[in-house]
């Protein structure tokens, strides 16, 4: 291969990480969006609820079994990454959230 070869090659590859950077930047602004109008319904914010209440965000779930401190770290992790992007759309949804589930007796997330 040739050093003219080898520089074509790495603007192709440029040129894609570019492009797919974008694709990921659209696709993150569609999920806002999503995330947004569930918000805006009760039935969507009992699935955002239910969702968080699974990823037990605030729960202890130490283990001694590395795999369950794994799953119970990942499940935590996107359940963090969920209440960000909440706070991304509207900063005080997430406590509006949690007052409504108090109210309702519900506060597991």
């Amino acid at each position: 291969m040739s050093e003219f070869d080898i520089t074509e090659r790495q603007d192709q590859l440029e040129e894609e990480l570019v492009e797919n950077e974008k694709k990921a930047e659209q696709a993150y602004t569609r999920v806002l969006a999503d995330l947004s109008s569930s918000l805006k319904t009760e039935t969507g914010r009992n699935v955002i609820w239910w969702v968080l209440s699974l990823c037990r965000v605030y729960a202890d779930d130490f283990s001694e079994s590395e795999k369950q401190m794994y799953t119970a770290l990942g499940a935590r992790s996107i359940g963090i990454q969920i209440i960000e992007m909440l706070n991304h759309v509207d900063p005080a949804a997430y406590a509006e959230l949690q007052l409504q589930k108090i109210k309702e007796g519900n506060k597991d997330a």
